[in-house]
């Protein structure tokens, strides 16, 4: 089975966008693919962390201490590091977000719930 025909599938059992190059997926689907990577863990519904985008928003777990575990490779690191990569994530989702914006894309509208007078 090809990436193409894998990632059809695998979008429509779990509900992704059918895009496996959008950038609001934050995971290298097709980097986990080739590594033998079928699907989600089936205890934890998780897909593998080093295979998340270095702005996905879950990559850093605060251990409680000042410190955070980097799940993409396991390491610690300061909240200095984290702070300096959650900004650049701001600045990657305003870029794409204003792209998207800019071609006419209404994902956001949706997402919105507030009513506007």
């Amino acid at each position: 089975m090809n990436f193409d025909d894998w990632y059809k599938k695998t979008s429509n059992t779990y509900g992704l966008d059918p895009n496996p190059k959008d950038w609001e997926h934050f995971y290298d689907y097709e980097g986990a693919f080739k590594a033998g990577i079928m699907g989600p863990d089936e205890g934890t519904g998780h897909w593998p962390s080093e295979y998340k985008h270095d702005f996905h928003p879950n990559r850093f777990i605060d251990q409680g201490d000042g410190s955070f575990l980097d799940s993409k490779n396991g390491s610690y690191v300061d909240s200095s590091l984290v702070m300096e990569v959650r900004m650049q994530a701001d600045d990657f989702r305003k870029e794409k977000a204003l792209e998207s914006l800019q071609k006419g894309e209404d994902r956001f509208l949706p997402k919105v719930g507030a009513k506007v007078l």
